[in-house]
């Protein structure tokens, strides 16, 4: 992954979960259509197909839903709407909340804002989200954090996991130049 060209995406266990969902009420739907004469049969489909549209349709909007970064250029492509386009300039600040479910805990949530419109919202449990974050703050982009001690936390993890890209960006350079073997000492 290059630090100036990459990609924001939902998780793919996300994507998995909404597959294996649909695949489920298409199955049962395609059983129950098997057996038209029952007349329970006929409710037991009908009552299937919101549940089979609402997968469906969570399936398409995790493979649209992503935010591409190319160089100074940022594309948001949301789950319904057009595509947009602007740079880090655009962006008048960065908010932080920190939200709790019963799933998981401290899911750390950021939106972006010019003015008082929202731009996007993107949260950690997406891959390179830190990077972007790392990237606004790089940019000049004002972070409202929910704590300092937060702030100071993502700080850290920011500088650790571009520091952990770089050193990978260097690893495999070397090993272009030099050869599978090459170590640098």
């Amino acid at each position: 992954m290059d630090i100036k060209n990459f990609t924001v995406r939902q998780p793919k266990t996300a994507a998995g979960v909404y597959i294996f969902f649909d695949v489920s009420f298409l199955l049962m739907y395609l059983m129950l259509l098997n057996d038209l004469d029952n007349p329970n049969n006929i409710q037991a489909m009908l009552m299937m197909i919101p549940f089979l549209l609402i997968f469906l349709t969570l399936t398409i909007m995790w493979f649209r839903w992503k935010i591409t970064i190319k160089d100074d250029q940022i594309t948001v492509r949301p789950w319904l709407g057009s595509t947009k386009t602007f740079t880090f300039d655009y962006i008048a600040k960065l908010k932080h909340v920190s939200k709790s479910t019963q799933f998981a805990t401290n899911i750390e949530c950021f939106t972006a804002y010019i003015g008082s419109r929202v731009l996007f919202t993107v949260t950690s449990s997406c891959p390179n989200a830190i990077v972007l974050v790392a990237l606004c703050k790089a940019k000049g982009v004002e972070i409202e954090w929910k704590t300092k001690e937060m702030g100071e936390y993502i700080d850290k993890r920011t500088e650790e996991y571009i520091n952990e890209i770089n050193e990978k960006q260097k690893r495999e350079k070397n090993k272009e130049e030099h050869g599978e073997g090459y170590y640098e000492v």
